[in-house]
């Protein structure tokens, strides 16, 4: 397991634990749950020829910010700028994860 794998499954586990706290509908405690368990159970597990993680937890991140802004799930000032920075720092953990061994980034090129 990499370092950002833990970076993802702890987020994964601060979204249950944010969720369980008590102060949100029940609609954004459920999608809390959902993602936060998806996050952390793929962030534990990340290694770097799982591709298909890092894409999930990218969207996880995504679907964090996007579901701060529906009106049934908003909850107050303090848990949106939890979902939307829990969601930044998901997104960029998740979509910005190296590709693995096989996939070199072909962009830069030795001399």
């Amino acid at each position: 397991m990499r370092p950002r794998g833990t970076i993802i499954g702890l987020l994964g586990i601060w979204t249950i634990v944010a969720a369980l706290w008590g102060f949100a509908p029940i609609g954004e405690v459920w999608s809390d749950l959902f993602t936060g368990i998806i996050v952390a159970i793929l962030g534990f597990s990340l290694t770097p020829g799982m591709r298909g993680h890092r894409w999930v937890n990218g969207i996880a991140g995504l679907w964090m910010i996007v579901s701060a802004f529906i009106p049934g799930f908003h909850a107050g000032t303090p848990l949106l700028v939890n979902k939307i920075i829990s969601g930044i720092v998901l997104m960029v953990a998740g979509f910005t994860l190296p590709a693995g061994p096989g996939h070199a980034d072909t962009s830069v090129r030795a001399a």
